[in-house]
């Protein structure tokens, strides 16, 4: 049931590939529709929790990969 639309872990990779290779419109565009993912199917990751707890690490990937570097 979750993945009949495709998924948030889709777009997270793909985020994190627009990234590397220096797209960064196209990688926030991925990552914007995986949260969007994310909050449409809240209620159902509570039901399972294996998923959830992947996506999770995912995003905080890709938030890794999309975060300006520091100084």
């Amino acid at each position: 049931e979750l993945r009949k639309d495709g998924d948030a872990a889709v777009q997270l990779f793909l985020a994190m590939a627009h990234g590397k290779l220096g797209n960064p419109h196209e990688a926030r565009k991925a990552y914007e529709q995986a949260v969007e993912w994310l909050d449409r199917n809240k209620k159902a990751l509570e039901n399972d929790k294996g998923q959830a707890e992947e996506l999770r690490r995912f995003r905080a990937e890709a938030e890794q990969v999309l975060e300006p570097k520091k100084n």
